[in-house]
């Protein structure tokens, strides 16, 4: 089935991996068109003109440019309802909570994790994983009284979508020791081995230089190890976790 969808794309793109995701959960096809950040494709005039804002992703859907991760997967729930539902049908609690999990993590965490934001914070990487650690933090208190093998429940929804490609970076990026947010520890390593995510994930990605193997080793996981996952997750500053939740 066409579906006339273009995605731009960046392989280390947290709010791109969402995208993606959510089009391998609907089981979309689209094509892919990489800007490749590290060589500043995104500030360059033609992607600009698409997306002023310089930001990935940008999704074409039939002429129309969309941007803003959030506002493209809510548009592919609306014009794809019968793909695999996203958002609750018939209980706005439930939709309620999905748009807040969400909201906690693209408002609270996910831009302290761009080098736009914290290479001008001055400490750079230890002010973004103290930062992130203070996002999770409240995630994990909200998470703990409503999750279940899923952010919301037992079914897969937006939040999980946003949820999996922040926690990826705080592990892969800043190495935040996911041992002190036990849900979020669950909810990561049983979703990230699920199809959606295992087919959307970075190391998976055409633009990625890094082999095919890390993707295959995912897959072929009998259970969601830790030591699956491209870096241990020691936190790099393991004292300012201990003095947000208190030693053991």
């Amino acid at each position: 089935m066409t579906t006339g969808l273009t995605l731009y794309s960046y392989y280390k793109s947290s709010c791109t991996w969402r995208v993606r995701a959510a089009l391998a959960y609907k089981k979309l096809e689209y094509t892919t068109k990489i800007v490749n950040v590290a060589e500043g494709d995104h500030m360059k005039p033609d992607y600009l003109k698409l997306n002023p804002s310089g930001n990935l992703p940008t999704l074409i859907h039939n002429g129309h440019v969309l941007t803003e991760s959030m506002a493209i997967l809510e548009y592919l729930e609306e014009v794809f309802p019968d793909k695999g539902r996203l958002l609750p049908e018939n209980d706005p609690v439930k939709k309620a909570l999905v748009r807040t999990v969400c909201m906690m993590v693209i408002v609270g965490i996910q831009p302290m994790q761009t080098p736009k934001v914290y290479n001008r914070a001055g400490r750079r990487e230890k002010f973004a994983a103290e930062m992130t650690i203070e996002g999770l933090y409240a995630l994990e208190e909200k998470l703990k009284k409503v999750a279940g093998t899923h952010c919301i429940g037992n079914e897969m929804s937006l939040a999980d979508m946003v949820l999996v490609p922040q926690l990826y970076n705080a592990v892969t990026k800043f190495a935040i020791n996911l041992d002190f947010f036990p849900t979020l520890k669950k909810l990561y390593t049983e979703l990230l081995v699920t199809d959606c995510f295992l087919a959307s994930q970075p190391h998976c990605q055409p633009d990625c230089e890094l082999s095919a193997t890390k993707c295959t080793s995912l897959k072929v996981a009998k259970s969601p190890s830790l030591s699956a996952f491209p870096r241990n997750m020691v936190s790099k500053d393991e004292d300012h976790l201990h003095d947000r939740f208190g030693k053991e």
